[in-house]
Order: C-alpha cells, then structure tokens, then sequence
C-alpha cells in the first residue's frame, strides 16, 4: 500500500470512529488516544468548518502548515481562499467548498497555496460531514512529491526537446515490439504522422517483406539482450532507395527481462553514394589511364576499340551492352566493336546516319552525349539483338569528334529505365574526350611507327626494321629447319637519269620499280629498300632456279613497259644477286656480302650481253 492511500485509510477509519463515538459505542477517552496516535503516526492537519460562521478552524499542525504561528487559528473561508489560494485554483476551491455544503460527494481536492514569502506548497484535501453544519478534515503536504513531479515532468519534456531536435529517427518500442514511442524525424522518414506509429507494430506500417527482415531483427536482439547494428537499403516515401544503419539495443528491467528496444535511425544515403561516386572515378581514371597506356601496346584500331569499350563498361554502372560505331565516307555507320551484341549482326551492321535515332534527336547536330532513360518513348528505334536477350531500356550515345568532323560514336546500354544521370552524362562527356586523345595519339604512335619502318618515298619496309625482321625470320627458320633466299637488287642507271633528266624523273624511276616489285613478290616475301638504289627481298618456297626464272621475265616486263618521262621514254633496269639461307651462312652480313658479290656478276654479265646485242 502507498504511504497516501495508508493516510486516507487512517483518516477513515478515524472518521468511523468519530461516528461510532456519536453513537456512544466508543468511551471519549479512547477515542482522543486513538485520534493523537493516528495525528502522531500520520502527522494529520486537521481543520474544522463551520457552515453557519463561514470560518474554519486549524490545529496547531496546520497552522504550522500555513505558517501561523499560533496553535489554533480561526480564519474566514474566505479571507483565507483569497489570502493563499493562488489564482488558477481559486474557482475550484470555491465549487469544493459549494458541494461540500450540499453534502455532494465531491470530498478531495489538490490545489496550491502561496504563502508568505513567495513559498508556494501543493496540498491536498480531504473532508467529511461532521454534523449538519460541521465539516471536518486534514491536509497533506503535496509539495515535494508535486516537486518531484515537476522536476520529472521538466525532465521528460527536455529530453523530449532534445529527441525532436535530434535529426536522425528515434524510436521506442515495448516488450511486445509495439511502437511507444519516436521523433518528428522518425515521422518524416516514414511519411506518418505519430498517431499512425505509436501503439502499431512494425508489420502495420511497413510492407510484408520488408517488416520481416525489421522483425527478424528485432527478434535476434530480444534474444542475445545487447546492442546490433546493421544497414539495410530501404524504399523512401519519395520513391528512391536509401542506405540506413540502424542501432539498436535492448531495455532490461533490474531482474534482466526484456523491456524493449531503443533505436536509432542514421540515414547513410549520401555517404554511400559519395563513396561509390569515389569509387566510379577510380574505375574512370584507371581505366583511362589504362586506354591511355594502351596505344602503346595495340597494333591495330579495331583491337584499341575493343579494349576502350571493355573498359568502359567496366568503368560504368548498371551497363548491360555497348558498341563503338565509326562513320564511312559514304556517311554510314559500321560497328567496330561490340560487347553483348550477337557478333553476326554487329558485323552486318550498316546504317545511314540521316537514319540513326542521334540524327534525329539532335536534328544533325551530334556535338554531345545524347541520355533517353525512357525508350519505350522512342519505339521507332531498333535494337540489334543480343546475347542474353535483354530488352534495352535506358541509353548514352556520346559522339567522337576528330579534327571537328563527326569520327564515330561510343554507345552504351541498360535494360534498367531511368538508370543514368547528370554524373554519368559528365563521365560519359570525359570519356569521349578521353576516348578522342587515345585515338589521335595512337593514329600518331601508328603514324610514328610507320616512318620509322618504313622508306618515305616508295612505302616499303626501310632498311633497319628488314634487319629486325630477318633475325626474328631466321632464328624461326633455323630452329624448324626451313630455307630462304636473300635477294639484293639494284637499279643500274640510276645515275644517268638523274643527270640526264633531273631527280624527279630518278625518282619517278624508283617508285615505279618498287610498285613493280612488290607486285612480283609474293604475300609471304618480305621487301625494303636497302638504301639509294638498291632492294633487299626475302623470298620463302622458290628454289634459285625458279626465283631466276622468275626475275628474268620481270626484266624482260620492264623493257617491254618503259616510264616516260616529258615523251621521252626510260626503261628501267636492274641487277640482282642471290644469297641462300642457310646454305651459304645463316649470318645477316654474309648473306648480304654474297648477295652483293652475284649482283655485280650479273652486272657483268649484263654489259656484256649488252656489248654482244
């Protein structure tokens, strides 16, 4: 039993009392005894009210009470309300003392008093019908269990204030995970008002799926008793996924039963996002780094297209398909390089530009990336098949401009709809950007390269990368057992043109001998110019006997087909001398040395076939 409802018990049963004394069955003696050990016990203050006089009369406890110091004090109701009761209460006092004069039921009150000195006390009062014109009763001090509540009541509102001022939702449910408590910010998060969460379980305001996974958790704490934490991606009420961590830990009382759980919320939405964002453009720079580093190693376009668009799509998020297309002169479209495309499609792949959907969305004018999250839109575009058979739905088609002119264009594909955006369209701008670089510089290392393998003036292999080819060639041939003949030639005559009719008629002479000549070898022989006027050949499958055969009859296709020069005609000549691999030596040097010796006996053996004719 409370310490209140032990006093009101007291005075009762002291009420009784009084009653059975009215009756004559309880002596005044005892009575007074019992009435001063219950006041001592239940330190009582009582009053008496008198109807008639309108005064009411304090016991010297009371009278301490309201901090008079006599030990009986008679006061005027009235007077008295007026004196003490502070104003907020004073209309109910007056309706108590009203129904106490109408022996209604109504017989206990609490309201506060403002005594002297600013000191205000909370009382409560309790009353019974003494006689017709008697009411007694006793006061209790309220006033530090009031102040008590205050402070609590004070406490709870701060940390109230303090939880709607905290942004992240916070949330309170009971040992039966009903929702008793949760912030504004909880509210918002859901996108319900406070009434629609507290008292509802998690299965009332969440979808099925997602309240299991919630309650599971909820489970495993009620289980282990402690503190989880876990992130789960969760639908927002604007329609987008977020990335929450929640914090929970379980309220125990002092027996160690569960009581419920506290958690908190943290919206982790932007962070994530920014990590991955982070981690996208790495992927980028290492990819363009690796394109970059790449034109090194690549021989060939089409192999840098492929490697490009790998990285790419590996640089790229929710990307199913990609292709790069390049632009003829006839002004259509080929696909170079595909990734996810049927291969036999992609390669028959021919399209007008006035045809293709970046023509008609820009009106012919291609100078940016083009983003349709939605093609259903655009039903009019067809697709090539692909491998997997997936329905494109979203797409980026960024142009690739070289020297101002419209090169090809990098698209890439997602069967997701609304799945790119602003960041993707600037990494898809800084790609092509990249992507323009990559081919210029290697266009140029190609551009590089090939003068420096091969003769500026006829387009054959030059002398330096031939020795390179012949040690590779050889060291091959050597270790397989196989046979080649190095052929040295040499233009006879050179000179004379050159004084007679100027260079330009010399040159015109060269070139038309190293076209003639390459036409004659075959495509597995190799050709350069050695230097000035002479030729190197290597020429694989032909015995000497066959490759003389051979070479006379490209003499005689020579004389017979002269260059004219200003009307006037030149025959072009030449001398040649053979060397065999390896029957004569397997060394470069020699070889030459024993080509170079035949060649000037054929020399010989000219002019003096010459002299003879």
């Amino acid at each position: 039993m409370g310490f209140g409802k032990y006093i009101l018990s007291k005075f009762n049963k002291w009420m009784k009392n009084i009653t059975l004394f009215n009756h004559g069955l309880i002596p005044m003696e005892e009575l007074q005894t019992k009435l001063a050990m219950v006041n001592e016990i239940a330190s009582f203050c009582f009053w008496e009210w008198d109807n008639t006089s309108q005064k009411i009369i304090f016991s010297s406890d009371s009278c301490d009470f309201i901090e008079d110091n006599k030990e009986i004090a008679i006061k005027d109701l009235h007077g008295l309300i007026d004196a003490y009761v502070t104003p907020d209460d004073i209309n109910q006092i007056k309706q108590y003392c009203k129904n106490l004069k109408e022996n209604q039921t109504n017989n206990s009150i609490e309201f506060s008093l403002l005594l002297p000195g600013e000191i205000k006390k909370y009382i409560r009062v309790k009353s019974r019908t003494f006689s017709k014109n008697n009411i007694i009763g006793i006061l209790f001090d309220l006033t530090e269990w009031k102040s008590k509540e205050l402070l609590l009541d004070e406490r709870l509102n701060f940390a109230d204030t303090v939880m709607e001022t905290i942004p992240n939702p916070v949330f309170y449910k009971d040992s039966n995970l009903i929702y008793k408590y949760c912030n504004d910010s909880f509210c918002k998060y859901l996108g319900l008002k406070k009434e629609q969460i507290i008292n509802h379980t998690i299965f009332e305001i969440r979808a099925k799926e997602l309240a299991n996974v919630i309650h599971q958790g909820d489970l495993q704490l009620m289980s282990c008793k402690s503190a989880l934490s876990y992130q789960m991606e969760l639908p927002n009420i604007d329609g987008t996924t977020h990335h929450v961590i929640f914090n929970k830990a379980a309220l125990l009382h002092s027996d160690g039963t569960f009581e419920g759980i506290v958690g908190v919320a943290n919206d982790v939405t932007e962070q994530v996002e920014s990590e991955q964002k982070i981690q996208r453009l790495i992927k980028l720079k290492d990819a363009v780094l690796e394109i970059n580093n790449s034109v090194m190693d690549i021989n060939d376009l089409n192999e840098l297209f492929d490697f490009i668009l790998k990285k790419v799509l590996f640089s790229m998020d929710h990307v199913d398909l990609g292709c790069i297309l390049l632009l003829g002169e006839d002004r259509r479209f080929t696909i170079e390089a595909s990734i996810g495309y049927l291969e036999s499609e992609a390669k028959d792949f021919n399209l007008k530009l006035e045809d293709s959907i970046q023509w008609r969305i820009t009106n012919g004018h291609i100078n940016e990336t083009i983003v349709i999250n939605d093609l259903d839109q655009h039903k009019e575009t067809q697709f090539l098949k692909n491998k997997t058979g997936l329905k494109i739905k979203s797409f980026m088609s960024a142009p690739i401009i070289i020297d101002g002119k419209l090169y090809g264009i990098l698209n890439i594909d997602s069967s997701r709809n609304n799945v790119f955006d602003e960041e993707d369209f600037a990494m898809m701008e800084y790609l092509r950007r990249q992507l323009v670089f990559a081919i210029n510089q290697f266009k140029l290392y190609e551009n590089i390269t090939y003068l420096s393998e091969h003769d500026a003036n006829t387009g054959l292999y030059n002398r330096g990368h031939f020795e390179k080819l012949y040690h590779t060639i050889s060291c091959h041939a050597f270790k397989n057992n196989e046979t080649f003949s190095v052929i040295l030639f040499d233009l006879n005559g050179l000179k004379h043109v050159n004084d007679t009719y100027g260079h330009l008629a010399g040159d015109a002479l060269i070139l038309h001998f190293a076209t003639t000549l390459k036409d004659w070898i075959k495509d597995s022989d190799i050709l350069a110019r050695y230097g000035g006027d002479e030729f190197i050949a290597l020429i694989f499958g032909s015995n000497n006997n066959s490759i003389i055969d051979r070479l006379e009859n490209l003499r005689l296709l020579f004389e017979d087909n002269p260059i004219h020069h200003e009307d006037t005609p030149i025959v072009c000549s030449f001398s040649y001398g053979i060397a065999e691999f390896p029957y004569h030596s397997t060394d470069y040097d020699r070889l030459v040395e024993v080509a170079d010796k035949n060649m000037y006996l054929y020399k010989g053996y000219l002019k003096g076939y010459s002299e003879n004719d």
